[in-house]
């Protein structure tokens, strides 16, 4: 097969690993540090009426994913009634209905918003039609009279803007602010009025509902600003400043005129709003996702699994990782071991018992039985029945070495049994052969490499760093694929041999 053929694959395999690692990274807000928390907020709309005996139906605006929150739970409190959701853009209420109600009533809603933290980007968007403002008699002239007053003391949008709010506050033009919203007029009145005077100069414009994130644990009120469509996206703007302002803080709930929640069939309507600030794990967070996007995305994950599956592959998930360093380590640098996959079993072993422990278990257990192999040759046994044997010795070596370990209350002696005993057979097998074939010296030479290349993995394969990313973006196994096989070409010198051949440089 062409190296053409082969420089393609590795293209692909690489290309593909990075592009879900970036799309889980981007998109999802999987996070990259094992250490990371997210910002949480436990928001609760408690809603209070008295139902007249009859039917009733409320509505309520629901929250949605805004922007860098995310919505990760939502949930419905409501004993007896009936719930449907009706869509009206750009808003989508839930409807509360029951047949019949008397009394005090209490419905909750509640949601978890999540902070992904995530840069916001600006995507060019389909210029929004403008929905004409229904102001007829004095109302209309006294919006108008604003305008102009405004358009006169400005150069572009913004400080169009920002003249209108201004002029909104000041005492100039109070008589025309209170035929337009009254003397004691609120915020989201005073947002539905200059959304409505920006209308009439054609600037599309929108009054936004939300809540202030940056205080936890109390009880806010919903806070009101301003968004005009301006360089192809929505700009929000302060309603007491009038200046064009990052609300990074808040969480937007719903845009338009629209009130928070309506009622058909009670009375004396109440709404109270608690935040709760917390932090979670990002991972935690994030699997609660519910956009289809996103579900698709953890589905190619580890965290679609069961909780104790999980935690297998988080150790099978760096073995990868451990084996392409032998291969660089046997075919680059020139180290000679014992067996393919051996040292990166080994380093896996050292998970558990430490490496200094993991060191002088694997000594002694291969010491001990390579005499006993040396006295079954003697013996003039069969390589099958030879192999049965050595197995149960390193059997019995390992559980000499546990009860040992027991008795003297050290708890690496115990840990012996995690080392893969069929591996320590056929390794006291090979290092016997080579120990005849080659001598002793290239025996001990690599027994010492073998000992050397899975101390090298163990501690490239116990970074949290690197099982984080491993067990998180598994796709990143694609471009350790891809570096194994651009590796199973390489055909040039090793560097021990450089050193071993330095002579004929010369």
């Amino acid at each position: 097969m062409s190296k053409k053929h082969l420089y393609i694959l590795t293209i692909f395999l690489t290309l593909t690993g990075a592009g879900i690692f970036a799309a889980k990274l981007f998109v999802l807000g999987l996070p990259i540090t094992p250490q990371k928390k997210s910002d949480l907020w436990e928001i609760e709309a408690h809603i209070t009426f008295k139902g007249k005996g009859g039917p009733v139906k409320v509505s309520q605006i629901l929250a949605q994913n805004q922007g860098r929150f995310s919505i990760v739970d939502q949930a419905f409190i409501s004993p007896g009634y009936g719930l449907s959701t009706v869509l009206e853009k750009p808003n989508k209420h839930i409807v509360f209905s029951k047949r019949k109600v008397s009394g005090e009533q209490n419905l909750y809603y509640r949601l978890t918003v999540l902070d992904k933290g995530l840069k916001k980007t600006k995507k060019k968007r389909d210029v929004p039609i403008i929905d004409p403002v229904d102001w007829q008699g004095a109302r209309l002239v006294a919006a108008q009279a604003i305008l102009d007053a405004a358009v006169a003391n400005s150069a572009d949008s913004q400080t169009l803007v920002s003249s209108v709010i201004k002029l909104l506050d000041s005492k100039e033009y109070s008589s025309h602010v209170s035929v337009l919203y009254g003397k004691n007029g609120t915020l989201e009145s005073k947002a539905e009025v200059v959304a409505g005077i920006l209308s009439l100069a054609k600037l599309p414009a929108r009054s936004v509902h939300g809540i202030d994130l940056r205080h936890s644990n109390y009880q806010p009120s919903f806070s009101h600003w301003l968004e005009i469509y301006d360089n192809e996206m929505w700009q929000p703007y302060s309603l007491t400043t009038g200046q064009s302002t990052e609300l990074e803080n808040h969480f937007p709930w719903w845009r338009g005129p629209m009130p928070f929640v309506q009622i058909n069939g009670g009375k004396k309507l109440v709404t109270k709003l608690s935040v709760s600030w917390g932090e979670e794990s990002a991972i935690l967070s994030v699997r609660k996702a519910s956009d289809t996007l996103e579900k698709a995305l953890l589905n190619i994950s580890f965290l679609s699994l069961p909780l104790d599956v999980q935690q297998v592959y988080r150790v099978m998930v760096v073995a990868p990782l451990g084996a392409i360093l032998l291969v660089f380590l046997r075919n680059v640098i020139g180290i000679g071991t014992f067996g393919t996959f051996m040292p990166v079993l080994m380093a896996m072993s050292f998970r558990e018992t430490e490496l200094l422990w993991g060191i002088l278990l694997f000594t002694i257990i291969i010491s001990i039985s390579l005499v006993v192999r040396i006295y079954f040759e003697s013996l003039k046994l069969m390589v099958v029945p030879r192999l049965s044997a050595l197995l149960i010795v390193v059997i019995m070596v390992m559980a000499g070495l546990s009860i040992l370990g027991h008795k003297l209350d050290m708890g690496g002696g115990l840990s012996v049994a995690l080392f893969p005993m069929v591996i320590l057979t056929m390794t006291v097998e090979r290092i016997s052969i080579l120990w005849d074939e080659r001598g002793p010296a290239q025996a001990i030479k690599h027994g010492i490499g073998s000992l050397a290349v899975a101390s090298i993995c163990y501690v490239a394969m116990t970074q949290d760093q690197v099982e984080h990313l491993l067990f998180v973006f598994p796709e990143l196994l694609l471009i350790l694929l891809a570096f194994t096989l651009l590796l199973g070409r390489y055909t040039g010198y090793r560097l021990m041999e450089l050193v071993r051949f330095r002579a004929l440089a010369k």
